[in-house]
Parts: C-alpha cells; structure tokens; sequence
C-alpha cells in the first residue's frame, strides 16, 4: 500500500523527471503579448529572448499523459509570481484562445510523430495544485488543418 508521503514523493519525481521547458505565457498574436494565452514552449536554455514586456517566462516540465494523450505542464509553485498567478490563472483556470503549434523539438522530445504538426487546442484549462506543483493538463490534436479561435469553435457548437 503506498503512504500519501509515496504519492507525493513520486508525483515530485515524476514532474521534475519530465521535459524541463520555458514557457512564455501571453498571447502571440497580441502586441506584448499583453492577452492570455500561450506564446511559446522551447526546451530550457534554448528559449530566445522575449521582447514582450508583459510577457511571463516560466521554468516547467512537460510529458504527455500515457492514459489521456494529453500534454501536462508542471510549474513548480516557487516559479510563479501573485501577480503571473493573478493575470495567467485567474480563477486557477488558464484561458488558450488560440491553438498552439508545438514546436518539431518539443514533438520529437516527447516522442511524438514529427511528420504532423500536433496543437494545444483553444481552451479554458483548470490548473491543479497538487504537491509543489501547479499542472494543466492540455488537449492536444494531431495535423490541424486549421486554427480557430476559441469563440469560433463555440459559435460553431450553438
């Protein structure tokens, strides 16, 4: 039977075992990223400069869930700031309007086909605190034809 110290001891060792990455957050299509949303995934030391001001770069890891297919990002707490907290997850939920494309790095890291492109979908994403560790757990979809916004997919559903 594990003990809840087990559990803890190895979901911390599962998140920081995972793909070390930076995540910009902020909006890509939106002057300094000023909007939600997520700007860029780049493996860690490899990120360029971000010339967006209100833009947040944040130390996480990444790994694809073997169950779901889901992409999971793991913050750890110390990493975000009250006020990246305040702006990026409000309500503990992170807003995606737009799909994301992941990098051919980032797909190959993760052991995904590198032949399509695979995208964050649009979305509102609860973020779930769990031992140190802020994690969101990310729709992803193989070869998206084509990149809608998240309120064109909810027109489309009405």
């Amino acid at each position: 039977m594990l003990l809840p110290s087990d559990i803890a001891t190895n979901f911390r060792a599962t998140c920081s075992d995972s793909l070390p990455v930076e995540v910009t957050l902020g909006s890509p299509r939106d002057k300094n990223c000023r909007h939600q949303g997520i700007c860029r995934i780049h493996l860690r030391g490899n990120s360029p400069a971000v010339d967006c001001p209100t833009a947040a770069t944040i130390d996480g890891h990444v790994r694809l869930d073997d169950t779901t297919g889901r992409l999971l990002i793991h913050f750890h707490v110390d990493t975000l700031g009250t006020d990246v907290r305040a702006f990026h997850f409000p309500r503990n939920v992170l807003t995606v309007p737009y799909a994301y494309a992941l990098s051919p790095t980032i797909r190959e890291r993760l052991g995904l086909t590198t032949d399509q492109d695979y995208h964050i979908l649009p979305g509102r994403y609860p973020a779930l605190a769990a031992f140190d560790y802020l994690t969101l757990s990310l729709a992803l979809q193989q070869g998206l034809a084509r990149v809608e916004r998240e309120e064109d997919l909810a027109a489309r559903a009405a």
